[in-house]
């Protein structure tokens, strides 16, 4: 699936294939991480901000990889979504409906999870680039960050989605107060880069 072209991911995103909201905040949470990258890209080799090198080099590394395992979450979520829609196709009468189902829910519950957690660290990273970056390109930093912020909420009600047809209390009450709590704090800390990079921008 990543190696689709935009246009033909547009096409299975707008059609009744069964890739949703989990895929679409993959590719762009994978945008907000390469977009720190690139500001990385665009600074490290500086004069400017050759104090920065080495930690610039370092973030880069790390940022690579994460954008691939969002590139991944695509594919993952729509694999992880797939047992569910096939027990929904069960009929009612099948006595292991329901266990299906229920496994269904938690799987599908734990891809968006997964990838609510790797855009948090996308949003961790970002500030950092935003710290460490060249003025010249940290508006790109606080575009990602807009990025991570609105991809972050798209995964959350996509665990919520499924969350809420759990019936196993403990699973459904972990995953719903993990989940609200990465929300709560990595929405408000992309809100906080993004107005950080606009003050700096203003008093450069």
């Amino acid at each position: 699936m990543c190696e689709q072209t935009i246009r033909d991911f547009v096409n299975d995103l707008s059609s009744d294939k069964p890739l949703g909201g989990g895929s679409a905040c993959a590719l762009v949470a994978a945008l907000a991480s390469a977009l720190g990258q690139m500001v990385g890209s665009l600074t490290v080799n500086k004069k400017k901000y050759a104090q920065n090198k080495e930690q610039l080099a370092e973030l880069m590394t790390e940022t690579e990889t994460l954008t691939a395992k969002l590139l991944k979450g695509i594919e993952d979520d729509q694999k992880a979504f797939y047992p569910l829609s096939q027990a929904y196709k069960l009929n009612k009468d099948v006595c292991d409906r329901e266990q299906l189902l229920q496994e269904g829910y938690k799987q599908a519950a734990l891809s968006p999870f997964s990838l609510l957690s790797n855009t948090a660290k996308v949003i961790d990273l970002l500030e950092k680039y935003a710290q460490l970056g060249s003025i010249i390109v940290l508006s790109d930093a606080a575009t990602g960050a807009m990025l991570a912020h609105g991809a972050l909420y798209g995964e959350f009600i996509n665990i919520m989605v499924n969350t809420v047809k759990i019936k196993d209390l403990n699973f459904k009450n972990e995953i719903e107060n993990q989940a609200e709590l990465l929300l709560h704090t990595y929405s408000q800390k992309a809100m906080d880069i993004y107005i950080k990079v606009c003050e700096r921008i203003k008093n450069d």
